[in-house]
């Protein structure tokens, strides 16, 4: 699904709407938008839903409505060749020096040039953002060696959630994830307040292979199919 998608399916109820229906109402309600409702009273339930909304409403006009890298003509930019020679370049030098590359301590400087690339225009910005597929993130750095080892694994979790609902960052279509067991705890724990349940699917949305580990070389892999 498509982040518009995702955030258009969930139905948006007015104040109204939601003082006239009885509990059991609202109840269905917080099941459809995963939220916790067990011991909430009416009034809780409908101040938890309309938060629940604001949020949505403010993620769809961050991610949609309002963001400025879905708003652009091709052809604003004047390149030497044509677009499709350059993107079929792009992905072919993608291929060679991230897929194909078995010296990982050279993965970040390739990472760092080739992300450059979406610098040039919206439109590149795009064709980046779809080949950044894979991501790992440890307590210690990640496929592209960013230091992460200070930071605490809330923080880690939080990082990666900013980046992915954050309309300027390449991070929205993860394929192949990996995390650390504690980051993962800290994005799915329903006790904390690190991910919203929409925030978590925007996350988990285009994962197809999801690998949790306690240590580096210790991997428990998960598969979607």
């Amino acid at each position: 699904m498509t982040t518009k998608e995702i955030l258009d399916k969930q139905k948006i109820y007015n104040q109204d709407e939601l003082n006239n229906m009885k509990r059991d109402d609202l109840v269905e309600i917080m099941k459809e938008y995963s939220l916790k409702h067990s011991g909430l009273k009416k009034d809780m339930l409908i101040d938890a839903i309309i938060k629940h909304q604001e949020h949505l409403i403010d993620l769809k006009s961050k991610l949609v409505t309002d963001n400025s890298i879905e708003k652009y003509h091709r052809g604003t930019v004047e390149y030497r060749l044509p677009t499709l020679i350059i993107y079929r370049i792009i992905r072919d030098l993608w291929h060679h020096n991230i897929d194909l590359i078995l010296n990982t301590n050279q993965l970040c400087s390739n990472y760092r040039w080739l992300l450059s690339i979406g610098l040039v225009s919206k439109e590149l910005f795009k064709l980046i953002s779809s080949l950044f597929t894979r991501f790992n993130l440890f307590s210690t750095k990640t496929t592209i060696h960013i230091q992460l080892s200070a930071s605490p694994y809330k923080t880690l979790a939080q990082q990666l959630k900013n980046s992915v609902i954050n309309p300027l960052s390449v991070l929205k279509n993860i394929n192949y994830l990996t995390l650390s067991m504690d980051i993962f705890r800290q994005l799915t724990d329903k006790t904390t307040t690190t991910c919203t349940p929409i925030e978590l699917e925007l996350i988990f949305n285009s994962v197809t292979k999801l690998k949790l580990s306690y240590a580096r070389d210790m991997p428990f892999q998960i598969q979607h199919c």
